[in-house]
């Protein structure tokens, strides 16, 4: 028998620029699998649509401060490129969703309903863009969120509002049995 639980799916059925995922998290579960798979990119884009997330606290409110997060692209055409910042707006997300279309990732989101400690997030994830130069990427990412707040759901997100995307996000919580 799985550990893992089924929670909730969401599915964008046109191109977005940001999705939610809302009452996802709840005191049931301490550690959470969020997969991001079926993904499409926006017909009128130019580039890759990088998403980002953000945590949505029990109170319904997007929290969009005190991120502190890591990201590598490895890249199939370059050298990779890394970043970290203290204090953001935002988790890097796995996934980088370009003209191959089809990118997708999984995310683990640890105590997120617990007010008493931070919520952390790992990553890791594949897609890429430009499908004749061969730009495939992968990634791994990872953070937390200083604030001490209950968080309930995610937010998704391009980090180019005019790079959309179309996505389907399911939530399984990951029992652990003594």
């Amino acid at each position: 028998m799985s550990n893992l639980r089924f929670v909730k799916q969401e599915k964008s059925t046109s191109a977005v620029s940001s999705m939610k995922v809302e009452d996802c998290f709840s005191a049931d579960y301490d550690i959470y699998k969020v997969s991001i798979f079926d993904t499409q990119y926006g017909p009128s884009n130019t580039d890759v649509a990088s998403l980002r997330v953000r945590f949505i606290n029990s109170s319904g409110s997007t929290i969009i401060t005190l991120y502190e997060a890591m990201n590598m692209n490895m890249k199939a055409d370059a050298t990779k490129d890394e970043d970290k910042f203290q204090d953001g707006a935002y988790f890097y997300s796995p996934v980088n969703i370009g003209n191959y279309e089809n990118a997708g990732g999984m995310m683990y989101i640890y105590n997120p309903f617990s007010s008493s400690c931070h919520t952390v997030m790992t990553g890791e994830g594949a897609g890429g863009y430009d499908v004749s130069s061969n730009r495939g990427r992968s990634s791994k990412c990872a953070g937390f969120c200083k604030h001490l707040s209950s968080v309930t759901g995610i937010e998704l997100y391009s980090g180019n509002a005019s790079n959309t995307f179309q996505a389907t996000v399911t939530v399984h919580g990951l029992r652990v049995d003594s």
